[in-house]
């Protein structure tokens, strides 16, 4: 699909991860005030990335703001670019809510990292084979945008647990390649 490589920031911390609300593809969040990229981030992606890379998000406000941070650090003169077809999986009545209320509807599921499991197209919770089509169709976008260019794709935990969803279990080649979980502002690389 992609010819160079896509390396994937999850967005800086917002409320909604301070409050640990499910912030959805359908629910606006903010990132909080005062954040940077860390320069080991910046250091490395200066130190990979070829010349002529884009970076996209997932044209929601977290991402779009940490994109527009992560340009600054980079001293990226490019256009920051939006594919939608990535946002997160949309969370309908459950968008904004703190996982623990979520938990009600959901007891067997263990909160927050298992929500996309959810039941499907259950009060407006996006069916994850939708979801899953949809992820498909962003990377295919960014592979008809990148034309063999390196990408950094600025966008969400889930987004990020689906597009390895895409891939077959021996063709899943994510790689943390700083901090040891997938934390807000953390980089991952993914060869697909």
């Amino acid at each position: 699909m992609i010819d160079k490589k896509l390396y994937v920031v999850r967005h800086l911390k917002t409320d909604d991860n301070l409050l640990e609300n499910f912030g959805s593809g359908d629910k606006e969040s903010q990132i909080l005030l005062g954040q940077t990229m860390d320069l080991e981030i910046v250091d490395f992606l200066k130190s990979n990335l070829q010349q002529g890379y884009l970076i996209i998000h997932t044209d929601l406000n977290r991402t779009r703001q940490t994109s527009q941070i992560l340009a600054d650090s980079l001293s990226y003169n490019g256009y920051l670019l939006g594919i939608s077809e990535l946002k997160e999986r949309f969370g309908g009545k459950y968008a904004g809510r703190q996982f623990n209320e979520i938990k009600k509807d959901f007891p067997e599921i263990n909160y927050p990292n298992e929500l996309w499991n959810a039941p499907s197209a259950v009060d407006g919770l996006e069916n994850i084979n939708s979801f899953l089509d949809r992820l498909g169709v962003g990377l295919d976008l960014i592979s008809q945008l990148s034309r063999g260019r390196d990408v950094v794709l600025v966008a969400h935990a889930g987004t990020i647990k689906g597009l390895m969803a895409l891939k077959s279990p021996e063709e899943q080649r994510l790689e943390i390649l700083i901090g040891p979980t997938p934390g807000n502002g953390k980089v991952f690389r993914m060869i697909v």
